[in-house]
């Protein structure tokens, strides 16, 4: 009886800690270095970038540096929504009003979890709106 009690015990602590884990507001980091175009002689062209995140349409971190420089946007969204494709990260360079988006996860270069912190990272691939993916 014993036995079965503490079997009982362990397994409804492994489901609510499982359901708690799946459930929790994860610490979403999306990483990405906007790349600087060039012009016809292969030049670099030096823009203002703006990053935007946008979770199912609605903003939710901004942005501003120069090209070639790591941007990482944030948000805290519970963990699936990191596979749902709900999460999008917008770039628009300035003066030339060119923009690329990227989605999560499709367009991640490497996800990687943190799951005692709680945090999850996404890596985005190339960005650069003269070049497509």
């Amino acid at each position: 009886m014993k036995v079965l009690t503490m079997l009982i015990v362990f397994i409804t602590t492994l489901i609510v800690n499982i359901a708690s884990f799946y459930q929790a507001d994860f610490k979403i980091y999306v990483l990405g270095t906007p790349e600087c175009r060039t012009d016809s002689q292969g030049q670099k062209i030096f823009e203002n970038v703006t990053a935007e995140l946008f979770v199912r349409s609605q903003k939710v971190s901004t942005k501003f540096d120069v090209c070639d420089k790591k941007f990482t946007l944030t948000v805290e969204r519970p963990s699936h929504d990191m596979y749902l494709e709900v999460i999008k990260a917008k770039f628009t360079y300035q003066p030339s009003n060119k923009f690329c988006t990227r989605i999560v996860p499709q367009n991640c270069q490497t996800i990687a979890w943190d799951s005692s912190l709680f945090h999850g990272y996404c890596t985005l691939k190339r960005i650069n709106p003269d070049i497509p993916l």
